[in-house]
């Protein structure tokens, strides 16, 4: 009975390191194609100002966490595939039924790495892709293509400078709807001396100018108070620079971009996009413990894996997956499925097909 144990054990540490290998390598290709596929596509806007290649390589480096973050539940597809695949074909997994193992206390190894590699993409999602995103877009419309950098940030909160030589805080901004929300603009002279400050409830983009509604004007210098229904505000920039240098959700972690979706509901506005991204910042990393137990299950119930078989399918599936998914998110921002439904349905389903597979496999 030792020796059976000491088998598994041995046996158990074979497939954990193989299940790895193949999963970095996986990983490291997918990094590296995405990589190449990002610089031909930048390549135009790059060319004009001829950056140095230090420069290139430090930005599309910068964006390997994210494409990590992307790629991994594919690579985790894979390399259960190839792996047990190839133990299949080789009659390993015969073997190990033979000598009285069992294949499903096997497969939970596989589970198991599946589970801390979603924590692992949770972590990665939660504190460095949002920072190397931002790095990444600083090299890029700074460095690279000398673009003067307009906003800046204090948590949430925008802060920019105004044509006038104004300073402007902008709670929460609205691409769609070119419009902000808790607006806060100080009134300085040359020698930065606050002269009065504006405060509004929103700023929308209207007929070429930024309007200010509901706003109150204070002048320290007269000592008083002006309110406004309505107060045209010709120095602060188009909408466009918004939505060129806005954080999106994809720049922000969980608890910033919970804080911002809370925010806009505060002011009364439902917005299902910022509701289903939140929820996708939990679901999207599950995903990697989703195609290990969908791939565990498809290799140990038939030929499926091994080879460029593995690959080919993993692509196929990665892709149904993928366009579930999707389908699921649009449904979502527009209102039509609850948030919650709209990020994890797809996860569920595939989780549920798996394991109805996984339990049907024969010991």
């Amino acid at each position: 009975m030792g020796y059976h144990w000491k088998a598994v054990r041995i046996i158990r540490r074979y497939f954990v390191k193989e299940f790895l290998k193949v999963f970095f390598l996986t990983l490291f290709a997918f990094i590296l194609l995405f990589m190449v596929v990002e610089f031909f596509e930048r390549v135009d806007e790059f060319s004009p100002n001829n950056p140095s290649a230090f420069i290139v390589i430090e930005y599309l480096l910068l964006l390997a966490p994210r494409f990590a973050a992307l790629v991994s539940p594919m690579a985790c597809l894979i390399s259960v595939l190839f792996v047990i695949g190839t133990a299949s074909r080789w009659r390993e997994i015969i073997a190990i039924k033979a000598s009285g193992g069992s294949v499903k206390r096997l497969a939970f190894v596989f589970l198991l790495i599946g589970l801390f590699l979603s924590i692992g993409n949770f972590i990665l999602d939660e504190t460095i892709v949002p920072y190397t995103n931002r790095k990444a877009f600083n090299i890029r419309e700074v460095v690279i293509q000398k673009k003067k950098p307009v906003i800046t940030y204090k948590g949430n909160d925008l802060w920019l400078r105004g044509k006038n030589g104004s300073f402007i805080n902008i709670k929460t901004f609205m691409p769609k709807r070119d419009t902000a929300y808790g607006v806060s603009i100080f009134l300085v002279d040359r020698d930065f001396n606050l002269l009065g400050s504006i405060e509004a409830d929103t700023a929308q983009w209207n007929k070429g100018q930024w309007v200010l509604y509901h706003a109150r004007y204070f002048d320290i210098k007269d000592n008083t108070v002006k309110d406004y229904s309505s107060l045209p505000y010709p120095y602060l920039e188009s909408p466009d620079i918004f939505r060129s240098e806005i954080k999106q959700p994809e720049d922000m972690n969980f608890f910033e971009l919970s804080d911002y979706s809370r925010r806009l509901k505060e002011m009364g506005m439902r917005n299902p996009r910022y509701s289903v991204d939140l929820q996708s910042k939990v679901s999207y990393p599950f995903v990697n413990l989703v195609m290990v137990i969908f791939g565990v299950s498809l290799a140990l119930s038939g030929p499926w894996g091994g080879g460029v078989k593995s690959v080919g399918l993993s692509l196929l599936i990665s892709l149904i997956y993928w366009l579930f998914y999707s389908l699921c998110l649009s449904f979502g921002y527009g209102g039509e499925i609850p948030p919650i439904a709209a990020s994890w349905l797809a996860p569920v389903v595939f989780c549920l097909i798996g394991y109805s597979r996984f339990r049907r496999i024969s010991e």
